[in-house]
């Protein structure tokens, strides 16, 4: 039987430095919450904030693969050791999403939540009891059905009935039972409070952006302003500015952090020799690591700041030069070699994925921009293609993050800002060699 070799273990690592999972609070070993590294300043900026209020409204936007939600994800493990309660898995939200939906969802993230961190006797509580019915209503029969709930008010004093009939009547009902919730987490677990984390507010079409925006707005009053929850909304630079910012509603409930800047050179090497340690298979021996800082860091530019991006990368070269293109099994991967091989892979990706109309103009901008933002009116300026089949291009390459969407450029007169994007690494790599002889 023919043996199929294992690249990680040549090196001493259980398996791939270069995942790209979340990393969790709590639960999961494989992916612990102690290879967060970096951001100091920006958790302690909502830690605080979150330990100066009874309830708090807070969004971290940032470009795509930054790590905003590991980020979060940090919050939520520190805040858990200070008696705050949190789900692991966050709230998604997405641009099809109506109020109601999203309502449920908060609903459900907060009742989980309590009921994790609760005792055998939670579940029984009365504010408990109305929200799983109310949550079975609504995720067996879409709220379309008359169901008789007691009544929400003092934990443990059943007041009036109430039938919930419509999306309408669950915004009616939610406030009061989010808040008999928080209490339940207070005074039954003695809890500080309850963090909401919503997650995925990526880069959205203009009508996207307005429905996203009415969406949370029509939240603002059932859910997110509701004493006792905190809220973290993890989002895309451009998605937070345009959801969130250019509401008047929501800019004065939400504090909006400054978008998150790449993590430093530095930082990044520390984050890979942590999971170079948790994932050493044999502590008596060292680990050898998979490529050398400067093929890490030559990818990671190319990917401006991406880690996701940077992470997938690396993990393609790694199958392919690991044990194979050095002198030993165990050499890392040089720079060149990685810049070689990665050019045929998304070279390839891209021939498969793409028209020819298309590989053309992302040539074209990659020999005219290179590691340079542009907007489409730049574009149009360089490169003489009508703005019309430009923005059709763009509509057809954003989505497939081909071009990325970096977020509006500073004002320098009147007017709408325009859009600023650049080419993702993927791109720079599959025409290195045509765009940088």
């Amino acid at each position: 039987m023919r043996a199929i070799p294992n690249l990680w273990h040549l090196l001493n690592l259980a398996s791939s430095p270069f995942f790209q999972d979340r990393l969790t609070p709590v639960g999961d070993p494989a992916h612990p919450i102690e290879l967060f590294v970096g951001r100091g300043a920006e958790a302690e900026l909502l830690l605080r904030t979150i330990g100066s209020s009874d309830g708090s409204r807070q969004a971290i936007p940032g470009a795509v693969g930054r790590g905003k939600t590991t980020l979060a994800q940090y919050v939520k493990s520190e805040l858990g050791q200070a008696r705050y309660l949190a789900a692991n898995d966050p709230v998604s939200v997405g641009s099809a999403d109506t109020a109601a939906e999203l309502l449920v969802r908060i609903l459900s993230a907060a009742y989980q939540t309590v009921l994790t961190h609760g005792d055998s006797t939670t579940g029984g509580l009365e504010p408990m009891k109305v929200a799983r019915q109310l949550l079975r209503a609504f995720q067996t029969q879409g709220g379309s059905i008359s169901l008789g709930l007691s009544g929400i008010g003092s934990i443990g004093a059943g007041i009036s009935r109430a039938f919930v009939t419509s999306p309408a009547a669950l915004s009616a009902l939610a406030p009061e039972l989010l808040r008999e919730i928080g209490l339940v987490a207070q005074d039954h677990i003695g809890a500080k409070g309850l963090i909401i984390h919503l997650n995925n507010l990526e880069n959205l079409s203009e009508a996207n952006a307005d429905r996203a925006a009415r969406v949370m707005r029509d939240l603002r009053d059932t859910a997110l302003l509701v004493p006792g929850i905190h809220y973290l909304l993890v989002g895309a630079d451009e998605a937070v500015r345009s959801v969130v910012q250019s509401q008047p509603q929501l800019r004065s409930v939400f504090r909006v952090l400054p978008p998150l800047a790449p993590l430093s050179n530095s930082d990044l090497l520390e984050l890979l020799q942590r999971r170079y340690e948790h994932l050493r298979l044999a502590p008596e021996r060292p680990v050898h690591p998979p490529a050398t800082e400067e093929a890490v860091l030559d990818v990671y530019s190319l990917f401006r700041g991406d880690l996701r991006g940077t992470f997938g990368a690396l993990e393609q070269a790694a199958v392919r030069l690991i044990g194979v293109a050095g002198e030993l099994p165990t050499d890392p991967m040089d720079r060149d070699p990685v810049r070689s091989v990665l050019h045929g892979v998304y070279a390839d990706e891209i021939d498969s994925a793409l028209g020819q109309v298309d590989v053309e103009f992302l040539q074209r901008l990659a020999q005219t921009f290179a590691g340079q933002a542009f907007t489409q009116a730049e574009v149009e300026a360089q490169t003489q293609v009508p703005l019309t089949t430009i923005s059709d291009a763009f509509g057809r390459l954003v989505p497939q993050g081909f071009i990325l969407v970096l977020g509006k450029r500073a004002a320098t007169g009147p007017g709408r800002r325009p859009v600023e994007y650049s080419l993702s690494g993927a791109v720079h790599l599959a025409f290195a060699e045509r765009a940088h002889p």
